[in-house]
């Protein structure tokens, strides 16, 4: 057991400080009953060990979010997997999730998670997702695989950068590709990438009007050339949307309610957020059949 008392950065250099390198992995649980691998030398998985409520703010309004909607889901930057299986339990085999991780090491451990939870209704792909297909140079993270991205930014937890060729799609070939007749929404995580993945969905977004569900971190986007305001207009060019920003709890607070604000941020909230773009107007859902 780790010295109580640690900050949450702390507890988990104690804890990688003391890793068997030939026997780094695990399983653990989160509060909400999925099970989970993980590598205890990787800043996330160590911080779902810790803190089984970790991720439980997105994971929680994600499913709300979905409701009794019964299009896929399409979860980019799925990390080491705990949201697409959430989710993909939820949707209790109505649908998909088309999930997407590039780095080979954190995909495999996605897989594991996965698999773990005796799903079948979902996708893992080993890609990145942009405004292009084909492949990227992509910066990996071992140690933290949370802030891996397309560029390198000046995120403070971070180990050591190091540069990788993986593939790389857009939303809009991988939903024809696919034969995609519904998409519920569309979750994106990738450390100030946003941007390009929005590019890349734009004919998606406007044919299954899909909430946005992606992630503002200021000092990523700004390492990435782009600002809140420029998020709005891009997807303002597809469709008419409303647009609200959840603030999360600091893990230590995990007893604390989530708290939403508009988006683009009122000028005192500096912190990294989930941005909710909903569109105006949704397609109506398809009659059941007679």
């Amino acid at each position: 057991a780790r010295p109580r008392g640690q900050s949450v950065v702390d507890g988990v250099e104690w804890i990688r400080e003391r890793v068997d390198p030939s026997k780094p992995y695990f399983f653990s649980q989160l509060d909400n009953g999925i099970r989970f691998a993980g590598d205890a030398r990787d800043f996330p998985a160590i911080l779902h060990a810790i803190y089984p409520a970790c991720n439980s703010a997105l994971i929680n309004s994600l499913i709300q979010e979905i409701g009794d909607r019964r299009e896929d889901v399409i979860d980019v930057g799925t990390n080491i997997g705990v949201v697409a299986a959430s989710v993909a339990r939820h949707l209790a085999g109505a649908s998909l999730v088309h999930a997407f991780e590039p780095s080979p090491e954190t995909h495999k451990i996605a897989a594991a998670t996965l698999a773990l939870n005796n799903l079948n209704n979902f996708t893992l792909t080993q890609s990145a997702i942009s405004n292009q297909d084909g492949s990227i140079s992509f910066q990996a993270t071992p140690g933290n695989s949370a802030i891996a991205s397309k560029r390198r930014h000046k995120f403070s937890l971070l180990n050591e950068w190091q540069e990788i060729t993986v593939p790389c799609h857009r939303i809009d070939s991988l939903t024809d590709d696919r034969n995609l007749t519904g998409v519920s929404v569309i979750k994106i995580d990738v450390e100030g990438h946003e941007l390009d993945v929005i590019r890349g969905s734009i004919s998606t977004i406007k044919r299954f009007r899909p909430t946005i569900v992606y992630e503002f971190t200021p000092v990523a986007a700004h390492d990435h050339g782009w600002t809140q305001d420029d998020s709005v207009s891009l997807l303002q060019t597809a469709l008419e949307f409303d647009f609200e920003a959840k603030i999360e709890p600091l893990i230590e607070n995990s007893g604390e309610k989530v708290r939403t604000v508009s988006f683009p941020l009122p000028a005192n909230i500096t912190d990294q957020v989930n941005v909710f773009a909903r569109p105006k107007v949704r397609l109506r859902p398809p009659a059941p059949p007679a």
